[in-house]
């Protein structure tokens, strides 16, 4: 494992053998466990009726604040502690190697953030499931694993192709497009969600850290256009997307006012033409749901995490999310930490949507990007900046600024590896 890392993987793998549900730890500090047959969640219950539920008291709760459990809650709740149960505690060796892990994990406390629980499911129906809410009872209102910065959870999707190092030079560069058509679909408040991502932006303190960009429009042919502008590393989407016919899209515009759905296969042919991108954020409803969704089909083709949204979300836990991620992920968390920031923030104001993100992934914990010192801006832009005159003290001794510049720019060379 590189140095780089600051996470350990705690590998585990679901599938089908002879009609039954068997799981195993692969790998993880603790090392492998046995294999582990699984008895199917909730009874008489069919994964479809399952999923049905989970997805309407999602719908129904979302928004709800209260501090007191609502009953959509307590739905999503008992389903995270049957899941917890079933593979986590029941499946004796599995819970042994996850106590022991997180063990390990505290005891390296110093050099070790976590350990990321990297979950590979082959059976559809059980991949389709909301695994982000599996709670650990024991821990009370805590007992959401994703909402813990010690176990961030990851769809692992291993297509037999390893994430090679990538090295960038000056600016970390994000694409953004939004698309807002009219017609058939629902009216969203893109503007609000764009505004605060540009405040995220705006906010870090190294201005030529990061080059966010907007692609000046919203059809296709925009899009590509700007794909050949720069070596995108990041692409952000806000808008319309979904599965239809076994196959993911995103709604982008028609160039007329109206709507033009964009396949997975052609958006992920789109996003590879400038040769760099390495994450893809999908901030659109239903477009991790399922196995043919654009996120997975993203992955499968090539990119090598996206982050996307499992049930249809509220704009105001949309912006929440956008904000929040971008304002982590800049300030020099890593991708699974961004990522449990924003759940975290998106619950103080929606007690069930904070769960609606999702992390694909075929990449190791170790970076995504590995950034290496150069030039960053235009010649006007470094011809302009100014270094203030260093005291004796701050040559002596960093300044707390410079503390937390240095730790997240070395943070960021864990992002993308």
């Amino acid at each position: 494992m590189s140095t780089d890392s600051r996470l350990l993987d705690f590998d585990l793998r679901i599938w089908a053998a002879d009609g039954k549900y068997v799981a195993q730890v692969m790998d993880s500090p603790a090392g492998r466990s046995e294999r582990e047959t699984l008895r199917p969640p909730f009874g008489s219950d069919s994964n479809e009726i399952l999923s049905l539920k989970l997805e309407n008291a999602v719908l129904r709760g979302r928004g709800y604040r209260g501090v007191p459990v609502s009953c959509e809650e307590k739905i999503l709740r008992e389903f995270g502690s049957e899941m917890f149960r079933i593979v986590f505690r029941e499946a004796a060796s599995i819970a042994q190697k996850l106590s022991s892990s997180l063990d390990i994990v505290e005891q390296r406390s110093e050099t070790v953030d976590g350990l990321r629980i990297k979950l590979t499911i082959e059976p559809p129906e059980m991949a389709a499931l909301p695994w982000e809410y599996v709670f650990d009872e024991r821990q009370g209102d805590t007992g959401y694993m994703c909402l813990r910065h010690k176990s961030p959870m990851v769809r692992f999707l291993d297509f037999g192709r390893a994430t090679t190092t990538f090295s960038i030079k000056g600016r970390l560069n994000v694409l953004g497009i939004v698309a807002n058509p009219r017609g058939e679909w629902d009216n969203l408040d893109t503007e609000q969600e764009r505004n605060r991502i540009d405040e995220a932006i705006a906010s870090i303190p190294d201005k030529n850290l990061v080059n966010f960009r907007w692609v000046p429009g919203d059809t296709h042919e925009h899009l590509l256009e700007m794909m050949q502008r720069e070596a995108w590393h990041v692409f952000h989407f806000i808008g319309h997307g979904g599965v239809q016919n076994d196959e993911g899209f995103i709604v982008l515009g028609d160039g007329r006012g109206g709507a033009d759905q964009l396949t997975a296969a052609d958006l992920a042919l789109t996003l590879q033409s400038s040769g760099a991108l390495k994450l893809a954020i999908l901030n659109c409803c239903e477009s991790a749901r399922g196995t043919a969704n654009p996120a997975e089909a993203l992955v499968r083709l090539g990119i090598p995490a996206v982050v996307a949204m499992q049930y249809p979300i509220t704009d105001e836990a949309a912006v929440r999310f956008s904000s929040q991620f971008y304002k982590s992920l800049l300030m020099g968390q890593s991708l699974e930490r961004s990522l449990t920031m924003a759940r975290v923030w998106i619950r103080k104001r929606s007690k069930l949507e904070w769960a609606i993100p999702v992390l694909f992934t075929r990449a190791s914990s170790d970076a995504l990007f590995k950034i290496e010192p150069g030039e960053r801006g235009s010649p006007e832009e470094r011809s302009s900046q100014t270094s203030p005159p260093s005291s004796p003290e701050s040559t002596s001794s960093p300044s707390d600024y410079e503390q937390k510049r240095s730790r997240a720019q070395a943070e960021l060379k864990r992002l993308f590896s």
